[in-house]
């Protein structure tokens, strides 16, 4: 039998009420009332099959359990199907669509950056959430190709604000000695299976005009915080007294895993045998 899910409401509406009802169902759960109202709102979203809705409840196979709290709420469920849940199936993103997520996330998240020095993880997530932003107009073929260009490039700009954002996250919960023992055993896991990049030098031109080499590094093996970041220079120009923090050691690690993958993909067949 075919289901449908034709409404009032929008895809993004639709799957946000199934996927909170799904959640609540999951974590403390619903008493009646509160089921009855999530399912109502489900189904003025849009979503018309007792399958998916029963199944988002946790109700299983009791379409008539579901036909009873949609009656207790005034709503005639005459033209509802009972169907399995539908499978998954291929569809472009649609412009609109993350638009509307990220107005939903504008409403979520927003708040919560309202104030001086937001936590890491709601920075992270306000980034996200003008990512989304960013990749609605990439993805939408009205706007003008100069525009598509320079907001992608946006789009990077803001991913990578929230990556810092996250490593900060990470690092307020892990101590150095953690965090190396994880960086550690990161790249025993690695060995044999792609590059591995336990350190680089770099040439930087800094805003003064001078260029400087610095080493980017790590504790040795068989020493305390062996796996954690190092940075090192000769420059006078450049401050190396100071221990990396947790999150400059996670930011370097990130650097570091990135020319790791690029060579890893560049490698011949010789360089992928294991010797």
């Amino acid at each position: 039998m075919t289901t449908s899910t034709v409404g009032t409401g929008s895809a993004v509406a639709r799957q946000a009420c199934l996927v909170a009802l799904t959640e609540r169902t999951a974590g403390a759960g619903l008493d009646v009332e509160q089921r009855g109202d999530m399912l109502a709102a489900a189904w003025w979203s849009g979503e018309r099959d007792l399958g998916v809705l029963a199944a988002a409840a946790g109700l299983g196979t009791d379409y008539q359990r579901v036909r009873d709290d949609l009656r207790a709420r005034g709503i005639d469920h005459e033209g509802a199907t009972y169907g399995p849940p539908p499978r998954p199936s291929y569809a472009s993103l649609n412009a609109d669509d993350v638009r509307a997520l990220a107005e939903v996330a504008d409403r979520v998240v927003g708040p919560a950056v309202l104030t001086a020095e937001p936590e890491p993880l709601a920075a992270a997530a306000w980034h996200l959430r003008i990512a989304l932003g960013r990749l609605a107009t990439g993805i939408d073929p009205a706007e003008p190709a100069e525009l598509i260009a320079e907001t992608t490039r946006d789009l990077v700009d803001h991913l990578r604000e929230a990556l810092v954002d996250a490593h900060t996250a990470r690092a307020d919960l892990h101590g150095r000695a953690q965090l190396a023992a994880q960086a550690e055993q990161e790249d025993a896991d690695r060995v044999g299976e792609q590059a591995v990049a336990y350190g680089a030098t770099v040439t930087l031109t800094l805003p003064v005009g001078h260029s400087v080499a610095v080493t980017v590094g790590q504790v040795p093996y068989g020493r305390p915080d062996a796996g954690f970041s190092t940075l090192a220079s000769s420059s006078p120009l450049v401050n190396t007294t100071m221990a990396v923090d947790g999150a400059e050691h996670l930011q370097l690690r990130a650097a570091l895993d990135t020319i790791a993958q690029v060579v890893t993909d560049r490698l011949t067949e010789e360089g992928r045998e294991a010797g």
